[in-house]
């Protein structure tokens, strides 16, 4: 998880001890790494986690409540919201889209309230990488590791999890099926 995530300032300037967030950026948190890098139109809303050495690509949006351990990548357009738990190292594709409701209800409507919105979490555990376009059901857990490739379209939810579980476990999706397990490596 996130070593030493230092408190972003709006005047940044070193490379080496401040985060970068382009002008076309919108970081609302403060608890950005440094050395980590957020690029044009991304939105880290406050009271998001970003680890050290991060890469936040164009288009990203991450909630608040979410946490980003070191050295991760996320690729352009990826959706990361409040309960995803992200480890170090970690690659997360383009179009990578995480799910944290599993029964999703307008809180807007009427008689509505916090009790029709439950978070579920979804962790993403070291090494592990989503390919592009993958869309993640609340819930599961990626294991150290593992890769998940995608066809279209590319779903994991619950059914997944048992196999997802397991880490330096090679998954493909449509129709979910295992497909071969890799050995452990650092």
């Amino acid at each position: 998880m996130p070593s030493q995530a230092k408190h972003l300032s709006p005047t940044a300037k070193d490379p080496q001890t401040d985060p970068f967030v382009h002008p076309q950026a919108l970081c609302e948190s403060t608890d950005v790494g440094c050395g980590t890098n957020i690029w044009p139109f991304a939105h880290v809303m406050a009271g998001a986690v970003i680890g050290e050495d991060c890469n936040i690509s164009d288009h990203v949006f991450i909630d608040r409540g979410a946490v980003l351990g070191d050295r991760v990548t996320v690729k352009n357009g990826a959706m990361i919201w409040n309960g995803i738990i992200i480890a170090d190292d970690v690659f997360i594709g383009p179009g990578v889209i995480f799910t944290n409701d599993l029964h999703p209800r307008s809180r807007r409507a009427e008689h509505a309230g916090d009790s029709d919105w439950k978070v579920e979490t979804t962790r993403v555990e070291h090494r592990a990488a989503i390919g592009a376009g993958a869309v993640l059901l609340g819930g599961i857990t990626i294991g150290a590791r593992s890769p998940v490739r995608t066809r279209s379209p590319p779903m994991i939810s619950g059914s997944a999890t048992a196999e997802a579980a397991a880490s330096s476990c090679s998954l493909v999706f449509t129709p979910t099926r295992k497909i071969a397990s890799t050995p452990h490596s650092s």
